[in-house]
């Protein structure tokens, strides 16, 4: 991922690897990331946010421990007692720019859920940061996600290239510029590259198996795709980020390909997680009907040609 330019040639091996063994990259593991993300997606938040915080004891711009941090916190409804333990540590700690980016993720989030105004105190964190240190990668990942949840793509995009100039392994900023390629560049293969690289790096990340596998599916690597959609799913079961979307782009792919047996399992799957989901529901009647659905297809579609030839 990272620049696609700079990264063609590591994603080129990764790829062939794969084709060759479809477990090498579901092979290798950071054992605390595993730790915290196993806790995470068993729903264990407390413990989990306690691996995170040790992760960042030893590596303190790791954006993907922040990340679920910050999303333990959210979980647990702790983000007010979260920013006022990080806003003592910054009032003993003035000039530590870490300190200062964990605040801006606290405090962006907070704007998330609140419906606060207190981007702009996200954005002040992240700046003075950067004053602090102006080669930190995760202050750079912070502006960046402003910009990115403000839906400016350019200026987003020059934020999460910089952040990953300078930490390679910054999985946030890569995940981001793949969503960008993918979404609003329609290039594919380079969000594809981002995307393997984050698995790579966290191969116990569900998101990254979820956001390749979109990619896959939009180029029209149908196959590739329900791989990875499905390690996806197994790793987050219960559906508690991407993996809640997983079953049911599984579901798709096999209503698309008339294997309703296999869609109905997806579909249901999908309603385990959320019951009230309705499109879930709607797309399970029609695998359970696949005749029906068929004749309303045919009858739209002789609709249309009566249509056509009365035009005439």
């Amino acid at each position: 991922m990272r620049f696609y330019c700079k990264s063609c040639l590591l994603v080129v091996v990764l790829l062939t690897l794969f084709s060759f063994n479809s477990e090498y990259v579901f092979s290798q593991e950071n054992s605390k990331i595993k730790e915290g993300l196993s806790l995470y997606y068993s729903r264990d938040f407390s413990a989990a946010a306690d691996v995170f915080k040790s992760v960042l004891d030893e590596d303190r711009g790791n954006s993907l421990a922040v990340m679920y941090l910050v999303d333990c916190a959210k979980q647990d409804k702790k983000i007010n007692d979260y920013l006022n333990e990080y806003e003592e540590i910054s009032l003993s700690n003035p000039q530590d720019p870490y300190i200062k980016c964990y605040l801006g993720f606290l405090y962006f989030c907070k704007s998330l859920l609140d419906r606060d105004d207190v981007f702009e105190e996200a954005a002040n964190m992240f700046q003075t940061a950067l004053k602090l240190d102006p080669n930190l990668a995760l202050a750079y990942n912070g502006m960046g996600t402003i910009y990115y949840q403000k839906r400016l793509m350019p200026r987003a995009r020059s934020y999460f290239m910089k952040a990953v100039q300078l930490s390679a392994v910054d999985s946030m900023s890569l995940e981001r510029l793949g969503d960008i390629y993918m979404n609003d560049d329609k290039n594919y293969g380079a969000a594809k590259g981002y995307f393997m690289e984050i698995i790579d790096i966290y191969p116990s990340y569900p998101d990254a198996y979820f956001f390749y596998a979109s990619a896959c599916q939009k180029s029209g690597e149908t196959e590739t795709a329900l791989e990875y959609y499905k390690k996806a799913a197994e790793l987050d079961p219960n559906g508690l980020t991407q993996g809640y979307y997983a079953p049911v782009r599984i579901g798709d792919i096999y209503y698309s390909l008339k294997d309703y047996t296999l869609a109905i399992e997806a579909y249901e799957q999908a309603l385990k997680i959320n019951p009230e989901n309705p499109y879930a529901l709607k797309m399970l009647d029609r695998a359970k009907n696949p005749s029906k659905e068929e004749e309303t297809q045919e009858e739209k579609s002789n609709s249309s040609d009566s249509s056509s030839d009365s035009d005439d």
